[in-house]
């Protein structure tokens, strides 16, 4: 049955973000951003990044990379 339902559910997508919890951006600075413009953030490295899957908050991570690429570490599961 277990393998059954893995099967049902494989093909099916999920949204997950990452968000920096605290920064703030003003309305002003928000409406002058272009195309090539980047954004910097007073969030030290060590805080926590909060990681939601479909929404609902699942993990607390830090920034790390991949290779060439950015990532996170997953530091721990969120417990509401």
């Amino acid at each position: 049955e277990m393998e059954r339902m893995l099967e049902l559910v494989k093909p099916s997508t999920i949204q997950v973000d990452a968000r920096l919890r605290g920064p703030t951006l003003a309305v002003e600075d928000l409406m002058r951003l272009d195309e090539g413009n980047v954004l910097m953030f007073d969030y030290p490295t060590s805080k926590p990044i909060d990681i939601l899957v479909n929404g609902k908050l699942k993990y607390h991570a830090l920034p790390a990379s991949h290779g060439r690429k950015k990532a996170v570490h997953i530091e721990a599961l969120h417990n509401p």
